[in-house]
């Protein structure tokens, strides 16, 4: 059992230390059997449920078997082993003389040397804490866990609980920097961390010295005190001009490598000293000079006054980045001084920073040679200071070299002067330039428009002058162009607009003219906030304008009504709100073709009244969309006075009422989209007879122009599909989605011209009309989900470009047609027919008959028996009839042979009908006979008269004569009686 067979484990009185040390020995045993307990003692508390302890045990060992069958750990290097499977931490706190102060070690039973490391780190900064220490110099010779600790882990890391348990103690009140040492001179570490591997304990403090150790410390301060005498003395002079709390823990009885903000190469130089934000006071000692190993200097957003001292730039000789940004550093730049001991005259700085201070007068231009000639320099930035005279620009793209690094350049907020250089444009890596605020004057040099690197140009609140080249069209990486406040005059860059990838533009407050002449302005897909700017009504040329799709805000001003060649105008899917009064308003547009407001004013009623526009508003409007509104309402009379309209979309809306017959007086509307709405009554019958719908010729006439901009459309809703051409929407009328009712009428077989008809998801019923055939264009035919019954026309057969069909839910029967596209219609396209038959639905239709036959006969077997029995009886009714009839007139022979009235009295015969006619259709016909005919000579005739009736109730339906037949054999029957008396 280990650790947890002993009975002090459960006797800690730390819960924090008893569930780490129950964790580090078998995390997975350890937590399942917490769970397990808990979830069993929940069970018993609220459900009385009490589980015996073997069942328990069970479902522990179960658990655990399946945790560790699952590989939890991403793929990492196998560390080192250590001793004997074993792992020990150890460490000691130190005072800054390196003497003890005290110790720990620990046993991790099995581990790997980062989890032993990251332990340490963790139980020695909680031992410092402990002791109440202000500042801690963490030295570790475990680069790793360094690196880990001061970058962070993710989530997923496996040691992610230490290392953001450790980050957790950062934050608290006191100071820690953290160092890496080599393991050399960390001997004790390693002594203590070997004894932890014997122990029995997690977890062991030493308050003294171990003696084996006191010589291992003695070599452990010797060999990490090996930073250089004239390192360690140039940074205590520095840092006695300077003050900060709480203060560094720089000492002369300590390694200046481990100083904070240190860092020292391998041959203990010191080549970093990094002190950001660290609340530095005082000024910059001229003994940083003496750092001839320095590469980054680093002093930023701190306080630190005064000048710089001369030969304050020899630093630059070896620097790499000097960073003074954001202090109260005052006063001129010092000259630079080429160090002649210097290996090579050129610089080799990356990055210098001067800005947010208060340095004043020119800049040295010994030092801008300096810092250009190397070539190296990629950032140079002295904004927000007081500098004056020309801003030295072209040293820094044209040098000894011909080669420029430089990417970022910041004069900003300065007293520059003068104009802007020539010699940008050499600087073919330059990404970022900033002068604004500033004094300068004159034009922008044309060269700068060849940096292709640029992606800002920053210029604002100066004296510039001249025009805006067209040249700056070629920047296609532009992000920012920013020249408000200037002088500059002439037109704005027709093509500007190219520059797509521009996020920022300001030119205002300048005496620019160009916009005057835009005709064209797409600012659609974007992420434009706030309301139409004021400023597009200034552009009087505009023609078409597109900022559909942004999440721009508020009313349509009337100001728009100055764009007088406005013709073309979409705002579709923004926020826009007040319709009826942004319809008032745009009604003043005299050439506006089309008119896309799609997706705005939600939930707003759509005006009615004919009056609220002006009378000769609109004229010229082809395209209406205001599809997906939300609106309610009825469809607006106004529409009536859009003669010239041919497209229109009210989609998506809560339109409520029936539909308009006078829609079918706008002699040029072809797209009609009513779709999802509230709408009710029946299909006006006045819609079969559209002008552009019905006839082809009359269609082709209309006039079809190209958009200014592209319309967006989609089958059911004019705002997805893109169209440049108007000619290209398809004719088409939705009114799916609505609650129309009555029958399909007959005439919309009229509507040759028809591309889509879709009425799916309404009440129609009644037979499909047969003449939708004749619509010979038709595409696209959805009736599904309404009531139509009866067949589907087999002449649909004939509707050869038809590439979506559905009747779907309907209550349709009989034989779907085959042939022609109706072969490429899937089973989709009938579903919920339950007596519609044929292939397509795998339904036979031969089974659909026997079926029909069956249930005819089960629920109709009765009712077929009773038919058949009423058409026999009618059978053997009618054939009485005959039989009678004849007895009759051959009575009336017999009684007076040659026609002479002669009153007889009709005898009935004794046998009654029944029984005549089953002698009949038994051959008996001799046996009927009335018995005052027998012996009259009558016979013959009367048994060609029975073989009729015998033949008229004959049980072959096909040996049954015609009524014409009957009579044609009883006017032979009477002629050949008539002959044989005239014989």
């Amino acid at each position: 059992m280990g650790l947890y067979g002993q009975q002090c484990f459960y006797l800690t009185g730390n819960l924090k230390e008893w569930i780490y040390d129950g964790i580090k020995v078998n995390g997975v045993v350890f937590l399942t059997t917490l769970w397990c307990i808990w979830k069993d003692r929940n069970l018993f508390l609220f459900e009385g449920k009490n589980k015996p302890v073997w069942e328990i045990a069970y479902v522990i060992i179960s658990l655990t078997n399946v945790v560790n069958k699952c590989s939890l750990t991403p793929n990492r290097v196998r560390e080192p082993s250590v001793i004997d499977g074993k792992a020990g931490y150890g460490g000691l706190v130190r005072n800054s003389k390196g003497e003890w102060i005290i110790g720990f070690m620990g046993n991790l039973d099995r581990s790997d040397i980062l989890m032993a490391e990251l332990t340490a780190i963790l139980r020695g900064l909680k031992l410092c804490w402990e002791k109440s220490f202000s500042k801690v110099w963490c030295m570790s010779d475990s680069l790793t866990a360094v690196k880990l600790i001061m970058g962070g882990v993710p989530s997923f890391h496996r040691y992610a609980n230490l290392v953001h348990e450790i980050r957790g103690l950062l934050g608290k009140n006191w100071i820690i920097s953290f160092s890496h040492v080599l393991r050399e001179g960390n001997g004790c570490v390693d002594f203590l961390a070997k004894k932890g591997t014997e122990l029995n304990t997690p977890h062991c403090v030493l308050q003294v010295i171990p003696e084996e150790m006191k010589q291992l410390l003695q070599v452990d301060v010797a060999v990490s005190s090996s930073c250089n005498k004239n390192d360690k003395d140039s940074l205590l002079a520095f840092s006695q001009n300077i003050t900060t709390y709480p203060p560094l823990n720089w000492s002369s009885s300590s390694d200046c490598c481990h100083w904070e903000g240190i860092t020292c190469d391998g041959d203990s130089r010191v080549t970093h000293l990094l002190l950001p934000s660290r609340g530095l006071t005082g000024f910059i000692s001229l003994s940083l000079t003496s750092l001839d190993s320095l590469s980054h200097l680093n002093l930023s957003h701190n306080r630190l006054t005064g000048n710089l001292q001369n030969q304050f730039f020899s630093l630059l000789n070896h620097l790499l980045v000097l960073d003074l940004s954001y202090n109260h550093l005052s006063g001129e730049l010092p000259t630079f001084l080429v160090d002649n001991r210097s290996s090579t005259s050129t610089g080799v700085i990356q990055e210098f920073d001067l800005s947010s201070n208060s340095f004043n007068g020119k800049i040295p231009s010994s030092l801008i040679q300096h810092l250009s000639g190397g070539g190296s320099l990629v950032s140079f930035n002295v904004s927000n200071n007081s500098f004056t005279g020309q801003i030295p620009t072209s040293l820094f793209c044209i040098n000894d070299l011909n080669s420029s690094s430089i990417r970022f350049l910041d004069y900003s907020s300065n007293h520059f002067d003068g104009p802007i250089q020539p010699g940008l444009g050499a600087c073919s890596k330059l990404e970022k330039f900033r002068a604004g605020f500033n004094l300068l004057s004159g034009p922008i040099p044309s060269d700068i428009f060849n940096v292709v690197s640029l992606t800002e140009i920053s210029l604002p609140l100066n004296k510039l002058t001249g025009t805006i080249g067209d040249g700056i069209v070629s920047l296609t990486n532009l992000t920012v162009l920013e020249l408000y406040s200037n002088h500059f005059t002439g037109p704005i860059p027709q093509d500007i607009g190219k520059l797509s990838k521009l996020e920022r533009l300001l030119l205002h407050v300048n005496n620019l003219t160009g916009l005057q002449r835009l005709a064209t302005l797409d600012l659609g897909n974007n992420k434009f906030t706030g309301v139409l700017p004021p400023t597009l009504y200034t552009c009087k040329s505009l023609a078409a304008v597109r900022l559909a799709s942004n999440q721009l805000e508020g009313q349509i001003s009337p100001e728009i009504l100055g764009l007088k060649s406005l013709s073309f105008l979409s705002i579709g899917t923004n926020n826009m709100r007040n319709i009826t009064g942004a319809l008032r308003v745009l009604t003043g547009l005299k050439k506006l073709s089309t008119l896309m407001l799609s997706k705005n004013f939600l939930n707003e009623m759509i005006p009615n009244d004919t009056n609220i526009l002006d009378p000769d508003g609109f004229q010229n409007l082809q395209v209406l969309g205001m599809g997906g509104c939300n609106l309610t309402g009825q469809i607006p009379g106004w529409l009536a006075n859009l003669k010239k309209l041919e497209v229109l979309d009210l989609s998506f809306n809560q339109i409520s009422g029936s539909i308009p017959p006078w829609l079918s007086t706008l002699p040029q509307l072809f797209y009609m989209d009513l779709s999802v709405n509230l709408l009710t009554g029946v299909f006006p019958k006045e819609l079969t007879r559209l002008p552009a719908l019905t006839s082809q010729q009359a269609n082709d006439k209309m006039e079809r122009a190209y958009f200014e901009l592209p319309v967006f459309a989609a089958a059911n809703n004019v705002s997805v599909l893109q169209y440049n051409q108007l000619s290209k929407l398809p004719p088409a009328i939705y009114l799916g989605t609505n609650r129309l009712s009555g029958r399909i009428p007959i005439g919309i077989g009229q509507l040759k011209v028809l591309h889509v008809l879709d009425l799916k998801k309404n009440n129609f019923s009644g037979n499909i009309p047969v003449q939708i055939s004749n619509l010979t264009n038709l595409e696209k035919l959805d009736l599904s989900g309404n009531q139509l019954s009866g067949e589907i026309p087999d002449s649909l057969r004939r509707l050869h470009f038809l590439s979506y069909f559905s009747v779907a839910y309907n209550n349709l029967q009989g034989q779907i047609p085959t042939g022609g596209q109706f072969d490429t219609f899937s089973s989709s396209s009938y579903e919920g027919n339950p007596q519609l038959c044929g292939s397509v639905i795998q339904r036979s239709c031969f089974s659909q008959q026997n079926n029909n036959s069956n249930s005819t006969s089960a629920s109709g077997s009765s009712n077929k028996k009773i038919l058949i029995r009423l058409i026999t009886g009618v059978g053997f009714g009618t054939a009485f009839l005959i039989v009678v009839l004849t007895l009759w007139i051959v009575s009336k022979w017999k009684a007076n042979p040659r026609g002479v009235p002669k009153r007889i009295d009709i005898v009935h015969p004794e046998v009654d009908k029944g029984t005549s006619l089953v002698m009949i259709n038994e051959g008996k016909q001799d046996q009927v006979f009335d018995p005052l005919l027998r012996g009259k000579g009558f016979e013959g005739e009367m048994l060609q008269v029975l073989d009729v009736a015998c033949m008229c109730v004959s049980q072959n339906p096909l040996k049954r004569p015609s009524i014409r037949e009957v009579v044609e054999r009883l006017r032979n029957a009477r002629s050949s009686n008539q002959s044989r008396y005239e014989d």
